[in-house]
């Protein structure tokens, strides 16, 4: 799950549930139940430096409450410095309001003729109400936002060194907490300037060279000194994404010595659907995503290192937009992919057109919107005691099949471990069948968890064939 708070005080609420706004020990309860074991969870620049210098460690002190709720659950956290459109002034968030420098710019400028003018509130920023009239993405294409993310690559008035010393800070703080798996170094980010430098936009991966890898290398560097334990996480330039073409990295950050600890983040949205996620065309869709699933996994291999699809979904619960869920969820496990639902709740979403009864697990009037959280609630491996060969979950059936190729380096106390919902797909029981029979056994020490135990006889590489079907 995406958990990101884009507006003050910059996090879920903790105290209690709340059905649009919290991340309480009852949602971390809940999430267990429904089988994730990761969020994503927005760490926001603005809430640890809101003016400059000065550093709220309390801000800290309240992700690290959520961090340790979902821990008890065995739920990792991914700690990722959110942004869309850099600042409220261009009518989005990510960087505190002294970050966001672009000099005697009008926004939204330049604006074709289906924008309006956007007026601005007491304070400056973008009128949200007016801003919401438009997809968000399409700001990117106006001169304020360009300059803007071209002053971060830039340093301009050393707005990158405070980005860096963001990234130290956080590392610091986070580098002994078990339950951290790591940091995401900033959500898909812009190519910089194209009003000044077209070929940013023209010319594949440019951006991700000139401005995002130096850039990347030193935040790491940051957090390198805090921590050598944790994974980092990094994006290439969202147009990349866009035009599905290859990025400009040589290597993750840190270079290949950093191999086993570096992950290339990708975001997988069919951009021909309408606001609720439904595709405009279908099977267009479907090519493109297709398509765009061997980009990404052939980038990481390239870059070395791992990948995972951190943001997916912006779904409601329509059937052209559940048939998108099953299709991505179904394209993840045919390629043994990880991913991360966009998003929980709502969370003040200021970039979504869409609040309420889209993209969050509970619609407008604070009601569970079940169909969707079963469509996401699926069977799956959450560790695997080997190398995973295949991995498939019938929607319709709810029959499941793992394959792997056992390693005997794995110790006997380390089972491979499946989760499954049993009120929603198995409310009558359902049968396993496991091969070799005499060599693997399976117990269930809690409901919705399955653990497949390898005696040390069970000779290395064998092939271990796990099904599922209800009853």
């Amino acid at each position: 799950m995406n958990a990101v708070e884009k507006i003050f005080p910059w996090h879920p609420v903790t105290s209690h549930f709340d059905a649009a706004r919290s991340l309480s020990r009852e949602d971390a309860q809940n999430l267990r139940k429904w089988g994730f074991n990761i969020v994503r969870l927005g760490t926001m620049w603005p809430g640890f430096e809101s003016v400059r210098g000065y550093y709220n460690y309390t801000y800290l002190s309240e992700i690290s409450k959520i961090v340790n709720y979902l821990g008890d659950e065995g739920i990792v956290t991914l700690l990722d410095l959110h942004q869309d459109l850099l600042s409220p002034y261009w009518c989005g968030e990510g960087v505190p309001d002294w970050a966001a420098i672009a000099p005697n710019l009008t926004f939204p400028f330049p604006k074709p003729a289906v924008w309006q003018d956007i007026p601005k509130d007491p304070n400056g920023y973008a009128n949200l109400k007016t801003c919401l009239k438009w997809v968000f993405g399409v700001f990117y294409l106006s001169e304020a936002v360009n300059a803007g993310f071209q002053s971060l690559y830039d340093n301009v008035n050393g707005i990158q060194d405070s980005f860096v010393n963001f990234w130290y800070n956080v590392g610091s703080y986070f580098a002994t907490n078990p339950n951290v798996i790591g940091f995401e170094l900033l959500n898909e980010p812009w190519v910089g300037n194209a009003f000044k430098d077209p070929w940013l936009l023209l010319t594949q991966g440019l951006a991700d060279k000139k401005n995002l890898e130096p850039m990347y290398e030193r935040a790491a560097a940051a957090i390198r000194q805090t921590t050598s334990d944790k994974m980092i996480f990094y994006e290439s330039a969202t147009i990349d994404q866009i035009w599905g073409t290859k990025n400009g990295f040589k290597t993750g950050p840190g270079g290949s010595k950093w191999n086993s600890k570096s992950v290339y983040s990708y975001h997988s949205y069919c951009t021909l659907s309408d606001r609720d996620g439904n595709p405009y065309n279908r099977p267009l869709c479907d090519v493109i995503d297709e398509y765009l699933f061997g980009l990404w996994i052939d980038t990481y291999k390239r870059l070395g290192g791992a990948g995972m699809m951190t943001e997916w979904g912006a779904l409601s619960a329509s059937p052209g937009a559940m048939q998108q869920i099953h299709r991505i969820a179904g394209l993840a496990d045919d390629h043994l992919q990880s991913w991360i639902w966009w998003q929980f709740k709502d969370y003040d979403d200021v970039t979504t057109a869409s609040i309420g009864d889209v993209e969050s697990f509970y619609d407008s009037k604070g009601n569970l919107q079940v169909p969707k959280v079963k469509a996401l609630s699926r069977t799956y491996a959450q560790a695997i005691s080997g190398t995973p060969t295949s991995m498939k979950f019938n929607e319709t059936s709810a029959q499941f099949h793992l394959t792997y190729t056992y390693s005997a380096a794995v110790p006997t106390t380390a089972p491979t471990v499946i989760y499954y919902n049993a009120e929603w797909h198995y409310p009558r029981g359902f049968l396993i069948f496991v091969t070799p029979s005499n060599f693997v056994s399976w117990t269930s020490l809690e409901t919705g968890y399955i653990q497949l135990w390898h005696q040390a006889s069970l000779p290395n590489g064998t092939t271990v064939d796990v099904k599922i079907q209800p009853l």
